[in-house]
């Protein structure tokens, strides 16, 4: 397992550090100089989300229903933070959308970081170019 120890204060670009594993950008609420140590892998994360939910009894007591509506109100919260541009409220955002969405496979009994590989899986070989008017042009075999 990788670790991480990244300042908070600052931003964080999203980079790979070794393989897989990646580096979370995260910025404390409260403006404190921190030094944190973050899990650097998406299955590592997930698994401490899906504990964190258990231990709440998020999981099972919720429903998936529940879960993907909350991540739609999360969604709204990231939109209003991107039309203003703040870029913590946007980390932030992020975040909780995909703390919902884990809630919502693990009560479905499903994975989120193997829906990821396969939904990668259905896309890695499709061609096209995303046009400046916004407009995705399909390139056809």
């Amino acid at each position: 397992m990788v670790h991480a120890y990244l300042y908070l204060l600052r931003p964080i670009p999203l980079g790979v550090l070794a393989g897989r594993s990646i580096l979370l950008p995260y910025w404390d609420s409260s403006r404190f100089l921190h030094l944190v140590q973050i899990m650097a892998t998406y299955s590592d994360i997930e698994m401490k989300i899906i504990q964190w939910s258990e231990a709440r009894r998020i999981i099972p007591n919720s429903t998936p229903e529940t879960q993907l509506l909350k991540a739609v109100s999360e969604m709204g919260e990231l939109a209003d933070a991107t039309i203003k541009k703040k870029r913590g409220q946007i980390t932030d955002g992020v975040g909780d959308v995909m703390v919902c969405l884990i809630n919502y496979c693990a009560l479905q009994d499903i994975n989120l970081v193997e829906c990821m590989a396969w939904a990668y899986d259905e896309i890695k070989d499709r061609k096209g170019t995303l046009m400046p008017n916004g407009v995705f042009i399909k390139e056809y075999k």
